[in-house]
């Protein structure tokens, strides 16, 4: 069995671009005065600018595997309808889902930075239209779950770390920690990496009674996201924050500075976003259905959609979207769920009627 190469041996870094490209997306970077035009990147995320690497470095990858990477040649020379045609069926075999398009829109929003005078609009076209055919890599709709159950795991996963009389502190500190995540993101299905970075006090304000992101960490940088936190989370948090996050903390390494995220890991460090996933879709599996953090934004938005339709419009605001189109598309989404519940039971009960 042929096993893939890891992702970061398949993404080549900035430091081993081209010297055009590396100049060029130095300069990008440079503060621009008051009076200088602004550039493609000027109002991207941190994150946005990484994964925007990312898609430059693995079309730099492919093309070396490829004997075509000519370290002469401009970033406009490079990248050519012919090439991204093959690029793309290179992907289509490797990827699934919205990997593909994100793949492809990543690079056009490279070629914006490292070749600004030419159009590549048609790239981000041809994303468009790859996003609108994209079949998700594992389908969601079957895994979807209402908050409510979601959120009761959460607080009987909490409840067993507490209980069980043979745990050790430390086990009963990554289980407690584990429970309590899924809650807190069945009650603030937030993004995840805003989940991971959530610190204290700085996100956790007025003794954790209000989670607060600015806008400069919200993707899109539209607005900041602020909710108050609800009286039951707020008392499993305190329970968290005055002991199990301390017995975690205590073993930190002697090199590890202050730590000031919420979330600690089993070795005393900052739970990382890839940690994070795992543990949550670990522990959530417990109890039926995995469930990774990010499909937590959806059964929150198909919650609200079956729950309380009228109130269709606060899918928007509560998961920091653009527009009133996802929260459409979640309030039909819901329809053809409450419709299949429906001829199910139709079914079964003609079915027994017939018995």
């Amino acid at each position: 069995m042929t096993r893939k190469a890891p992702r970061d041996r398949l993404c080549r870094p900035v430091s081993l671009w081209p010297s055009s490209d590396q100049a060029a997306w130095a300069k990008s970077k440079e503060p621009a005065g008051p009076f200088d035009p602004r550039n493609a990147g000027s109002s991207w995320s941190p994150a946005t600018w990484r994964k925007t690497a990312a898609g430059n470095g693995f079309f730099l990858t492919w093309l070396d595997g490829r004997g075509e990477l000519d370290p002469e040649a401009s970033a406009a020379q490079r990248v050519t309808r012919e090439r991204l045609t093959a690029y793309l069926e290179f992907l289509k075999k490797r990827n699934l889902g919205h990997t593909i398009h994100n793949r492809i829109q990543e690079l056009g929003n490279a070629m914006r930075i490292l070749a600004p005078d030419r159009d590549w609009s048609w790239i981000g076209r041809a994303a468009s239209r790859l996003r609108a055919e994209a079949v998700p890599a594992r389908e969601k709709l079957s895994r979807l779950r209402p908050l409510d159950e979601l959120i009761a795991a959460g607080l009987a996963l909490m409840d067993f770390a507490e209980t069980e009389p043979d745990f050790s502190p430390r086990r009963r500190a990554i289980l407690y920690r584990d429970g309590l995540m899924i809650t807190f993101l069945g009650f603030n299905p937030i993004r995840l990496r805003n989940f991971a970075n959530v610190r204290l006090p700085e996100h956790l304000r007025e003794n954790c009674t209000v989670l607060a992101i600015p806008a400069s960490e919200i993707k899109g940088r539209r607005r900041p996201h602020e909710a108050w936190i609800a009286e039951l989370l707020k008392q499993k948090l305190a329970r968290y924050l005055q002991h199990h996050r301390l017995v975690l903390l205590t073993l930190r390494p002697r090199k590890e500075a202050h730590i000031d995220h919420l979330w600690v890991s089993a070795e005393g460090t900052p739970l990382s976003e890839e940690g994070i996933y795992r543990r949550v879709a670990k522990a959530t599996a417990r109890s039926g259905t995995r469930i990774g953090p990010h499909l937590f934004r959806s059964c929150a938005a198909t919650t609200i959609a079956i729950r309380a339709p009228k109130d269709i419009h606060v899918i928007t605001p509560v998961l920091d979207h653009s527009g009133r189109r996802v929260g459409e598309r979640y309030y039909n989404m819901a329809g053809s769920i409450e419709a299949a519940r429906a001829y199910t039971k139709a079914v079964d009960s003609r079915r027994c009627d017939k018995e």
